[in-house]
């Protein structure tokens, strides 16, 4: 894993070198334009397209993501030894659950400009400090939350804003009821916020049937008292989108989970 990493770590260092240094050279005017340029001539012009600049934005971003990804593992490295793995038995998720999932590869996204300004009005929400914990999305069924929750979902993982996300869906086993529904934003978390590893085993070992107990146990043992414990204040402003809640089995339950 660390090996993979470093790999993973070196190209992109090498990607983002190479991406800048494109940068530099064409936005550096050349001499006949420097010379237009003194004579009064009008000879600077911008030298991208908008699609080059989409693909530019993109690949940067994608290279932050990596090279943030290589330094929380490097840190889950350091926090982590061979006597203190967590043993994910112990800690069972529901299978394709995540909005980045297999089984939630092909479903919808929202078509370009399309549902900007609910898109827009969520995006503000997120970022904003003063607002409300929950953004609440509710209409009719058939008007295309999930692919805006998905869109949305997307969205903040490109931007290392999302934490953790769990898309309810009638009929498919675990994604049907809660049973497993904290233990899977738990192991989510995790893989964004390291600093949250030491609090989880501890719940763990403290109670290692912890996921079969009551849900606000799963919750306050395995994500609230954890997050409260971490020196990662970030952790506390990443998102966790929850799609489709309306279809968990029990009533109870989606009254728990508020």
């Amino acid at each position: 894993m660390r090996l993979l990493t470093f790999q993973k770590l070196s190209n992109s260092l090498k990607g983002c070198s190479a991406q800048l240094e494109e940068l530099n050279r064409r936005l550096e005017p050349s001499n006949t334009r420097k010379v237009m340029s003194r004579l009064g001539a009008r000879a600077l012009k911008w030298p991208f397209t908008s699609k080059e600049v989409e693909k530019i934005v993109a690949n940067l971003e994608r290279y932050k993501q990596t090279l943030s990804l290589a330094l929380q593992v490097d840190q889950m490295g350091l926090m982590l030894n061979l006597d203190q793995k967590i043993d994910l038995a112990k800690l069972p998720i529901a299978n394709g659950a995540s909005f980045d999932s297999h089984r939630e590869e092909y479903n919808a996204r929202c078509l370009a400009n399309t549902r900007v300004e609910l898109q827009c009005q969520i995006t503000e929400w997120a970022e904003g400090s003063n607002g409300k914990s929950i953004f609440w999305l509710n209409c009719m069924a058939g008007m295309g939350k999930s692919t805006i929750a998905r869109t949305i979902a997307q969205s903040f993982a490109d931007k290392a804003q999302l934490g953790a996300s769990f898309f309810f869906k009638k009929g498919e086993g675990d994604r049907s009821n809660a049973s497993r529904f904290f233990t899977t934003i738990a192991t989510d978390l995790m893989a964004h916020v390291p600093g949250l590893i030491p609090g989880i085993m501890k719940a763990i070992d403290a109670d290692p049937a912890i996921s079969k107990k009551a849900l606000k146990d799963q919750f306050e043992k395995l994500i609230l008292q954890p997050l409260l414990e971490t020196n990662y204040p970030k952790a506390l402003g990443l998102i966790v989108m929850i799609d489709a809640l309306d279809e968990c089995e029990r009533d109870e339950d989606v009254r728990t989970i508020l």
